[in-house]
């Protein structure tokens, strides 16, 4: 999930210093980190906030190792500025700019090196990170997000940063995936059904509105059946069962991929992939299947 806009980076076109990667995530703010089989962590990119993970603010255009986390790690996400990582035992670990509370440690002092979200030491399935904050589902299936909440992209029925884990309105359980883009948030339940909330201005809740919401809305044609989901900067994307693949919010790129650049305040379909698709990926400002 890459929701802001990248600053160009030098990478290595054949980098002979990762062997055995399994997952690659690129943040959105021109990071780029790598999951190897043995569960370690490499990054390289802009590091401006430390977000690199190597106890230093140094640009890289070669993979470093992220201080701590040599293995055990099964999922990493990277937003604008900080990074976070899943460990083995259902830990979450975040590093980089903390300005906003994105790291969950309760403060708001950026860390070089990996910190424990305290309050979510086991337990979780899966994380996700936006722009400036970051949410996880719990074993239970709760979702819980803390961070930057301008726009309610916490979903806590509140506005304010907050700086540790906050429960999701009415999301105690039932949450199969969940996406964080660049000032919203959305979640896949059991049963196929698709919410979202936050920022709304561009129609990416999905709800005929173009409005905030800091509590979860359902997103109009889509209470079951979805199976893939993932959430852009100004735009989101959800894969039914059938194949099919639907885009909705902001569109002046052309990235709802419905053969326009108007914008679309609920599902719309896009063209050509009926049938086709399996997963999705949404950017800031493009999208691909």
């Amino acid at each position: 999930n890459s929701s802001g806009w990248y600053d160009q980076v030098t990478a290595p076109a054949l980098n002979t210093d990762i062997t055995g990667a399994t997952d690659i995530h690129a943040g959105s703010g021109g990071t780029m980190c790598v999951l190897t089989d043995i569960g370690a962590v490499k990054c390289w990119g802009k590091n401006s906030g430390g977000q690199l993970g190597d106890n230093s603010r140094t640009q890289r255009t070669a993979p470093v190792g992220v201080v701590g986390l040599e293995s055990g790690v099964t999922a990493i996400a990277g937003g604008a500025g900080h990074t976070c990582a899943l460990t083995s035992a259902g830990a979450v670990m975040c590093w980089g700019s903390n300005g906003q509370g994105s790291l969950g440690n309760g403060s708001q002092i950026d860390s070089l090196v990996p910190t424990a979200v305290p309050s979510l030491a086991a337990g979780v399935v899966a994380i996700t990170v936006g722009e400036a904050h970051t949410c996880a589902i719990t074993g239970a299936g709760g979702a819980k997000c803390w961070g930057i909440n301008n726009a309610g992209e916490l979903g806590n029925n509140a506005i304010g940063r907050q700086l540790s884990p906050v429960d999701v309105f009415g999301l105690a359980s039932g949450v199969a995936a969940i996406s964080a883009g660049g000032s919203g948030t959305c979640a896949l339940t059991n049963g196929g059904g698709l919410v979202c909330w936050g920022n709304g201005l561009q129609g990416q809740l999905g709800n005929n509105s173009n409005q905030f919401s800091g509590i979860p809305v359902g997103v109009s044609g889509l209470s079951g059946g979805v199976v893939s989901i993932d959430a852009g900067g100004f735009h989101n994307c959800a894969v039914s069962s059938d194949g099919s693949m639907r885009c909705w919010g902001g569109n002046i790129w052309g990235q709802i991929g419905n053969d326009s650049t108007t914008g679309s305040l609920v599902p719309t379909a896009v063209s050509g992939l009926d049938g086709e698709v399996a997963a999705v990926s949404a950017g800031s400002r493009h999208t691909c299947a």
